[in-house]
């Protein structure tokens, strides 16, 4: 086997190794990572729908502005609010395409229930549920860059390494 051979996969395993730790220690920040956003998230979200829920003891039609308050949080990246029509959770895990909740072994807590008063009656409850799977993806989105920019890099180390011994050893 060539020199220049022994080199290239010399160096493919180097790369291959160099991308797996990286990957890994991703994988390893993930789960703590998550955690610490989907929790920050549902405590944000809750306090943010008990403050706009305030504004209902005043209202005209508290049914129509429970809607409105609803509606308000109906675009928030990691986390879904909507109106519950039973004070009991339903959750139903959000699970992102590449199973990766699984691998690390995450579990979302369960969904928020707040009861919506109006003058002492319950009148409905707005439910919250975290959305993992969005942040999940902006996870395999970084090990889908560390894989592409270090597969690219690697082939032009090698390219570039082949390219310089070739030089060296041509006079030999």
């Amino acid at each position: 086997m060539s020199l220049k051979v022994r080199l290239s996969l010399a160096m493919v395993a180097v790369i291959a190794v160099s991308l797996m730790a990286m990957i890994m220690s991703v994988l390893f920040a993930a789960k703590p990572r998550l955690a610490a956003e989907n929790d920050s998230i549902m405590r944000l979200t809750q306090s943010m729908v008990q403050s706009s829920l305030v504004a209902l003891e005043s209202a005209q039609d508290p049914k129509a502005a429970v809607m409105v308050i609803v509606d308000r949080f109906r675009h928030l990246r990691h986390a879904e609010v909507s109106l519950k029509s039973s004070a009991a959770p339903s959750f139903e895990p959000d699970t992102d395409r590449w199973n990766l909740g699984r691998i690390i072994d995450y579990h979302p807590q369960p969904a928020a229930i707040i009861p919506v008063l109006v003058k002492g009656k319950q009148i409905g409850a707005i439910e919250i549920k975290p959305r993992p799977a969005d942040e999940l993806s902006e996870i395999v989105e970084a090990i889908r860059g560390i894989a592409g920019y270090g597969v690219a890099m690697g082939l032009a180390a090698i390219a570039l390494t082949l390219f310089v011994v070739g030089r060296a050893l041509k006079p030999l």
